[in-house]
């Protein structure tokens, strides 16, 4: 059996290679981002430094470029489009912390008015999803010590309100695509955008969350924890509203 046949995505759709299993041009890419990590790591850059925002827009396009040699590798094209957007109505997770923070920084310098906007409405779904999290179906779980099914829950419940991400434009478009989140990046589609306008989050077997190698994540959680500033929040939503909100310091 071949690499292309064994490299395939698990029962949740996520394709999480081992670095010996890449091609070479995905692999090479592999390698560039974890360089690049390893100087911001060594450097202990601070946050408001131009460098560090120069580095990891540098781990971001490696990253595509990673994404886009795998797929091609595995004959596997995602079928994504700009306007699409039915991923932006997700309850996003697993977003680094000083991604947020330099997208804060770079709203609030740039575009004043758009960031006052994107926090209104981040916190507008911060309440949706408390309340959510109150409601008696989700307690219940909890209550029987069922966490992940209450989440699973959770999460759906919140995607059936069909809350655009604030990121997004009324024209479903996103106002920070080159910049987005690697976990943005990672959903992509491989059938028609059509297939996409589920329900059910179950019923999202078409999608593909494409993750790098475990060693490479790893360097990636440690950069995440040298910043961090809200201990354990790593929702899109949840951090676009506490670093919108956060004017002091940013490391």
């Amino acid at each position: 059996m071949n690499t292309q046949q064994t490299m395939q995505p698990d029962e949740d759709g996520i394709l999480k290679p081992r670095r010996k299993e890449l091609p070479r041009s995905a692999a090479e890419a592999v390698d560039k981002i974890v360089q690049q990590i390893t100087q911001l790591l060594d450097q202990k850059i601070d946050l408001c430094d131009q460098a560090f925002a120069e580095g990891y827009d540098a781990i971001l396009q490696l990253y595509d470029q990673y994404q886009q040699a795998l797929l091609h590798y595995l004959g596997q094209p995602a079928v994504c489009r700009t306007t699409c957007a039915y991923c932006c109505l997700h309850w996003v997770e697993d977003v680094y912390s000083f991604e947020i923070a330099l997208l804060a920084r770079r709203l609030r310098q740039n575009l004043p008015d758009q960031a006052a906007r994107i926090r209104a409405l981040a916190e507008d779904d911060r309440r949706v999803f408390e309340d959510l999290l109150r409601s008696g179906e989700v307690q219940h779980l909890l209550g029987r010590g069922r966490d992940e099914a209450a989440w699973r829950l959770l999460v759906q419940r919140f995607f059936e309100q069909r809350r655009p991400c604030p990121l997004l434009t009324n024209d479903r478009t996103c106002s920070v695509y080159s910049r987005r989140p690697l976990t943005c990046r990672a959903y992509i589609s491989f059938r028609d955008p059509q297939d996409c306008k589920f329900n059910n989050l179950q019923s999202s077997l078409n999608a593909c969350i494409v993750e790098l190698p475990e060693e490479v994540a790893a360097t990636l959680d440690e950069l995440h924890f040298r910043f961090a500033r809200y201990e354990g929040e790593s929702s899109l939503r949840l951090l676009l509203a506490n670093y919108l909100e956060d004017t002091g310091g940013e490391n």
